[in-house]
């Protein structure tokens, strides 16, 4: 739907606009949906305008995105506190589901997340960056409860391989228009969970030891 600017708009006012008509053309069309001419039109400015405003698109959609991670991450803040006297393990299950059942609410955004991701970009902004950190974070935190867990270089190590686990099944398993495999996804992300923590209940000496951080 096309909407009219009006001279009383400030600029703030005109990105948020524009950012919810750029989050429209997502769930209208994925990413290739997201053109600068067709936002400027929705917004009633011009091309012109749409620069000034937000630079250039791959600035947009990182600020597209960015409303993706904010979402998972409130997401699994949330698991996190109504999970907060569980054991480190059911955490993160908890945190889990979450990412599952986040995904499957937002698919049109996340597939954007993925996408956009897989250009193997590595100029994305500071800002951005932090806020993937953010929810590597969260991971983190819940890990370093887990047996073993004393060392940082292996906290580190095994958050990466629970969230790119988890990442994984969600990618693989989820297709657009496929949310009626939410229950079975969560299965399988359990599952991984359940046999990740209990083979940390084992030796730890016996795990190899991480490869140092490039």
């Amino acid at each position: 739907m096309v909407s009219v600017s009006t001279t009383r708009e400030t600029p703030e006012d005109l990105r948020e606009r524009g950012m919810d008509i750029g989050i429209d053309l997502l769930r209208e069309g994925g990413l290739p949906a997201v053109k600068a001419r067709v936002v400027a039109v929705r917004l009633g400015v011009s091309v012109g305008t749409i620069y000034n405003l937000f630079g250039q698109m791959d600035e947009f959609i990182y600020h597209l995105n960015a409303r993706a991670l904010d979402g998972l991450q409130d997401a699994a803040e949330q698991a996190l506190i109504s999970a907060k006297d569980a054991p480190p393990t059911e955490q993160m299950i908890a945190l889990a589901r979450a990412y599952v059942e986040y995904v499957s609410a937002h698919m049109d955004q996340w597939a954007a997340v993925v996408s956009f991701g897989q250009r193997g970009d590595i100029n994305a902004p500071d800002w951005y960056r932090q806020k993937e950190r953010a929810l590597n974070g969260l991971v983190q935190s819940v890990v370093s409860r887990l047996p073993g867990m004393a060392d940082r270089e292996h906290v580190v190590l095994v958050a990466r391989a629970l969230w790119g686990a988890v990442h994984g099944i969600v990618t693989v398993s989820m297709r657009r228009g496929a949310s009626q495999q939410t229950a079975d996804v969560k299965r399988q992300v359990e599952f991984m969970v359940r046999c990740v923590a209990h083979g940390l209940e084992s030796p730890y000496e016996d795990l190899p030891p991480p490869e140092p951080s490039l």
